[in-house]
């Protein structure tokens, strides 16, 4: 259940970042975001206050800070996780079969 919801965020987002990023000029800048709107990229037909676009750069600025950082922390940590799910043994020894469908003896 987690992973469609996963999925689906995942999904939306992309879409969301690919299909409705348009750009506004503030001050004299100009300003590219992307959300659900009306309108065509050119015009939105819908505007932002300066404190909106300001909450905008601050929330991205967040998320990829917090990105990177998170991916820097995995490989600068050293723990690396690997399974091993052959077992070498030494020449001439016999590979058990590491799954049965025999139950273990009684004792």
């Amino acid at each position: 259940m987690i992973a469609v919801f996963l999925l689906s965020l995942f999904i939306g987002y992309q879409a969301n970042i690919t299909f409705f990023v348009h750009t506004h000029v503030v001050n004299g800048q100009m300003i590219t975001h992307s959300h659900l709107y009306r309108g065509t990229p050119d015009n939105p037909g819908h505007g932002h206050t300066t404190a909106q676009i300001q909450t905008i750069a601050d929330i991205s600025l967040l998320l990829t800070t917090g990105i990177f950082i998170a991916v820097l922390s995995h490989f600068l940590s050293g723990k690396r996780t690997v399974r091993n799910l052959s077992v070498q043994y030494a020449c001439g020894q016999r590979h058990p079969r590491p799954y049965s469908l025999r139950a273990p003896p009684a004792r």
